[in-house]
């Protein structure tokens, strides 16, 4: 069940920034394998970096969002 102005897992939809808080584990796995399944029937070219809050380092995110040197996406 959703938070007061929440959505539910399964009613999730793409957006440039989703932030996903649950109580059950279960619940955030199905949100984020949604949002990855709508964004790569959106745009196959869709790359996806996991990054675990629990063994985040400093600039992780800038390094997994930032241009690559090379013209990679």
């Amino acid at each position: 069940m959703a938070k007061k102005g929440g959505l539910p897992w399964d009613r999730l939809n793409v957006a440039p920034v989703v932030l996903i808080l649950v109580g059950e584990p279960v619940l955030g796995d199905r949100a984020v394998s949604r949002l990855v399944e709508l964004a790569i029937a959106r745009d196959p070219a869709t790359s996806v970096t996991r990054i675990d809050a629990e063994q985040y380092a400093v600039g992780q995110l800038s390094a997994a969002v930032g241009p690559s040197l090379f013209g990679e996406p």
